[in-house]
C-alpha cells in the first residue's frame, strides 16, 4: 500500500511539473465552494484570461455532452479580475465517487483547453518571415526548366 501511496505521489509531481513547464492551468481545489443551489465554483490559478475562460466553457460542453454525464449540469469559466472561476451548475451532492469523478474532468479539461491555446498560431506562421522566403525558394523550383 505504501508503495502504491509513492507511486501515486510521485506522478503527481511529474505532473505539476509538465503543467508548470507547458503553461497549464490548474484548479485550485482549496477555494471550492458549494452554494445552496447546487452550484460548484472554484478558483483557477494564474493570470485571468478570457481567451482561455471561453475555450475552457467549449472544451467541457465538448467533453460533457460526448460523456453522458448525468452527475452535474452545465460547466463553464468565467474571467474575473479576482481570479478565472470555473461554475458547474446542477450538482448532485454527497456522493465521494461522483466528487472524484468531476474533478478528474475538470482537471482533463483545463489541460486540454490550456493545450489548444498553446497551439502555435498557424496563420501566424504563413506570414513569418522565414516562411516567405521558403515560399520564395520554393517557387524557383517552378520556374526551372526540365
Amino acid at each position: 500500500m505504501a508503495a502504491l501511496a509513492h507511486a501515486h505521489a510521485r506522478s503527481r509531481r511529474t505532473r505539476d511539473t509538465i503543467a508548470t513547464m507547458m503553461d497549464i492551468r490548474e484548479v485550485d481545489w482549496s477555494t471550492a465552494e458549494v452554494s445552496g443551489q447546487c452550484t460548484l465554483t472554484v478558483v483557477l490559478i494564474g493570470d485571468s484570461s478570457e481567451p482561455w475562460c471561453k475555450e475552457f466553457t467549449a472544451v467541457a460542453g465538448l467533453l460533457g455532452a460526448a460523456s453522458h454525464n448525468h452527475l452535474w449540469g452545465e460547466v463553464g469559466a468565467r474571467a474575473k479580475k479576482t481570479g478565472d472561476q470555473i461554475v458547474v451548475k446542477e450538482l448532485e451532492i454527497d456522493d465521494p465517487e461522483h466528487v472524484e469523478r468531476l474533478r478528474e474532468f475538470l482537471d482533463a479539461v483545463a489541460r486540454q483547453a490550456s493545450a489548444s491555446l498553446a497551439e502555435p498560431d498557424r496563420d501566424a506562421e504563413q506570414d513569418s518571415p522565414a516562411a516567405r522566403s521558403t515560399r520564395a525558394f520554393r517557387a524557383l523550383a517552378e520556374h526551372r526548366e526540365p
